[in-house]
């Protein structure tokens, strides 16, 4: 656990949009180099550097539960309905994007990579 509790917060973020909140829907995802991906319930990933500055977003189309996973320099998730995708982690441009499912379900998907 944490040493020093006393520590605050070092940065805040508050989404433009705030349609649904901007509340988080999956569990962010932390890098090697500490940046942070975070997906919204509006259905937006961005992604942030360890001290809060937004260095891009992309729209994945709808807010989907998905717990995203890093392979190869992408940042691999999934959005409504069905569709997967893959980001260029540095970049945020779509790698590619794939209709896997009809839909779906349920209150959180997790994703497994393996060759």
């Amino acid at each position: 656990g944490p040493q020093n509790l006393s520590y605050t917060r070092s940065w805040s973020w508050r989404h433009i949009f705030h349609k649904h909140l901007g509340m988080p829907v999956g569990t962010p995802v932390i890098d090697d180099k500490m940046n942070l991906y975070f997906h919204d319930s509006d259905g937006w990933i961005v992604k942030f550097t360890h001290s809060g500055e937004e260095l891009w977003k992309y729209d994945v189309g709808g807010a989907s539960p998905c717990q995203h996973a890093i392979w190869n320099g992408t940042l691999v998730g999934c959005g409504s309905p069905g569709m997967m995708f893959a980001l260029d982690m540095g970049t945020g441009e779509e790698v590619w994007k794939r209709q896997v499912a009809d839909g779906f379900a349920g209150d959180g998907q997790s994703i497994t990579i393996f060759e």
